[in-house]
């Protein structure tokens, strides 16, 4: 009788290759998940509808009462349908933000079966950055929402005169405005990233600094659409991109530590061996 070997039996796919069609299996079961995470983060947002909407409303309310004008939300505006809108929008804010570390972990366990041990650790570590960095970028934007709203209303309204602005709009541009925020807060974890996939190196991403100095002015100008609101997202964006460009910089400087001198010769020089 041949004796059992010690050793445990081989994994049955070690590489963790997939066929096509398992990766499209895989990608609806991590959408489904993200989508059932929002949904449960939708109801909280329902549950506690009305003090939400009576936070965001809140910085019209100040600037009426500083103003001494008529300001007011008007619900009914756009139909009877309109206020089970307003609060399903208002939910599904809400969903997404409290859902962002479920539905941020999806995506990177969709890239992870992909990689090594040791890149499984790294991506791993991104997506730990990813999820204050996304929520940082919505606190920073529930902060500045009071001044976009301020100036936006009481630059454009003369003294004593009356603004009687639909719902659906405004909560629209609240939600949106502190959405762009949370994901340009995302720009540096998504540098890094492709720097340590060698798709661009620092020193490149550094050069790049007037082009994306634009790019983020244009982001900044959708996202943001009062000149105080765009300088509260411009300078933040424009510190994380350098401190992106340094970190990878100093990746790179590491690698090119670790790589043998012999790789980087030219073709026609002999080797030392």
């Amino acid at each position: 009788m041949t004796p059992r070997t010690p050793f445990r039996r081989k994994a049955s796919n070690p590489e963790g290759r997939m066929a096509l069609l398992d990766h499209f299996k895989e990608l609806r079961n991590r959408l489904l998940l993200a989508a059932a995470a929002v949904f449960v983060g939708l109801c909280v947002g329902w549950y506690y509808y009305e003090e939400i909407a009576d936070f965001l409303m809140q910085p019209v309310v100040d600037v009426a009462e500083e103003r001494g004008t008529e300001l007011s939300i008007n619900f009914g505006a756009g139909g009877v349908t309109q206020p089970f809108t307003i609060k399903a929008k208002i939910a599904a804010v809400v969903g997404v933000i409290l859902a962002s570390p479920i539905w941020l972990w999806q995506f990177w366990a969709f890239i992870l079966p992909g990689l090594y041990r040791r890149e499984k650790l790294i991506a791993f570590g991104y997506f730990l950055v990813a999820v204050p960095m996304f929520l940082a970028g919505c606190l920073l934007a529930i902060w500045a929402l009071p001044t976009a709203v301020k100036t936006l209303l009481a630059a454009f309204i003369p003294e004593g005169g009356g603004n009687f602005t639909a719902a659906e709009p405004y909560f629209a541009f609240v939600g949106n405005f502190i959405l762009w925020f949370g994901v340009a807060f995302l720009l540096p974890v998504v540098m890094v990233a492709i720097n340590h996939a060698g798709l661009l190196s620092g020193r490149v991403m550094l050069k790049g600094w007037r082009w994306a100095t634009v790019g983020v002015l244009v982001f900044a100008a959708m996202a943001a659409p009062d000149p105080m609101s765009m300088v509260t997202l411009t300078i933040p964006m424009m510190l994380m991109y350098f401190v992106a460009c340094g970190i990878a910089m100093v990746r790179d400087k590491a690698r090119r530590r670790k790589r043998p001198e012999w790789m980087d010769a030219d073709a026609d020089t002999a080797s030392a061996l």
